[in-house]
């Protein structure tokens, strides 16, 4: 994705946004004028006081208008008064006729009269975010279709591998209910097949129901768009700035892509500045935390530690099959 493509997507968001607050108006007005057929009249109303205000202006250009301009808006206003009047009477909301736009600032263009507004920034993350978990293959999970009774009679150190699974599934549910106010960040680590993508997945999916975005990927995957995109003249590391600012960020597997200077950089960079901005970041390993610490540097060690609460997965690979090699 380039920049330009991303600018194009987030205006067609913020059309489709428009049009459909438009729709919803268009609705309303059809239902209430079946219901209170002599509103049509003081809509009529403001049609004329809207065009005469127009024509009055014309007709007097460099004259003193002030009177004749009063008048007109005070027929405009009682008119408006009449109407919400009807709408209370009738059991509806007195601003049932107005257009809801989702940014009041600019009426769901993108644009106020000090430049862009905020919320094309928010199409750009969201529209940036879409694309980067399309190509990812992005698959949300549920909770409830996490499975606890394979942990059953399972024990790892002398521990109910249930009872520490049930711990961590518990946490990652806390995690997603208090999404909006403990800005908190988790590491989910232990062996292959024990559901860590699963229930980061299951995060991923209560994160964007609250209507936050969300992009996901493996470490390899995400590096390598951000590598791409360095040595192309058509980008300038789009994914490498959307996995920054996004609401929730997700890179699993880490430790399983090509450890080296950039790919060391780019990991701490991405992290430090989540944590800078109070991001919350999920990030899954396959790799015991001895064999992070050779991967890494310090510095990346040092931030996972101090920064990410440690769920660590214990149990049976779900994914073995009785296959005779078990």
């Amino acid at each position: 994705m380039d920049k330009a493509q991303i600018r194009h997507g987030a205006y067609e968001i913020l059309n489709r946004r428009r049009q459909n607050a438009l729709d919803i108006q268009k609705s309303h007005e059809e239902e209430v004028l079946k219901k209170l057929p002599h509103i049509a009249e003081y809509k009529a109303e403001l049609a004329r006081s809207s065009v005469e205000l127009t024509s009055a202006i014309i007709k007097h250009k460099g004259g003193s208008i002030k009177d004749e301009i009063e008048k007109i808006r005070a027929r405009n206003r009682q008119a408006s008064s009449e109407i919400k009047r009807e709408l209370v009477r009738a059991g509806y909301p007195e601003d049932y006729l107005e257009v809801r736009y989702r940014c009041e600032k600019c009426g769901d263009t993108g644009q106020t009269l000090y430049g862009i507004c905020d919320c094309l920034r928010e199409a750009e993350r969201q529209y940036a975010s879409e694309q980067l978990n399309r190509e990812s293959g992005l698959d949300f999970k549920s909770f409830d279709t996490f499975d606890l009774s394979r942990f059953d009679n399972v024990y790892v150190d002398g521990m109910s591998a249930k009872d520490v699974m049930s711990g961590v599934l518990a946490a990652a549910k806390g995690f997603c209910r208090d999404f909006e106010t403990k800005k908190e960040n988790l590491f989910f680590i232990g062996s292959p097949g024990l559901g860590k993508t699963h229930l980061a997945m299951a995060c991923a999916g209560e994160i964007t129901m609250k209507g936050y975005n969300v992009i996901y990927g493996t470490v390899f995957d995400q590096i390598m768009s951000i590598s791409k995109e360095n040595y192309s003249s058509a980008h300038v590391s789009d994914t490498l700035e959307s996995m920054k600012k996004c609401d929730l960020l997700i890179m699993d597997e880490l430790g399983a892509e090509s450890a080296n200077s950039f790919s060391e950089a780019v990991i701490y960079n991405i992290i430090g500045t989540r944590l800078n901005s109070s991001l919350p970041t999920i990030i899954t390993s396959n790799n015991s935390v001895a064999d992070l610490k050779k991967l890494y540097n310090p510095r990346i060690i040092s931030r996972l530690s101090f920064n990410f609460k440690m769920l660590k997965f214990v149990g049976e690979d779900s994914r073995r099959t009785f296959n005779g090699w078990l």
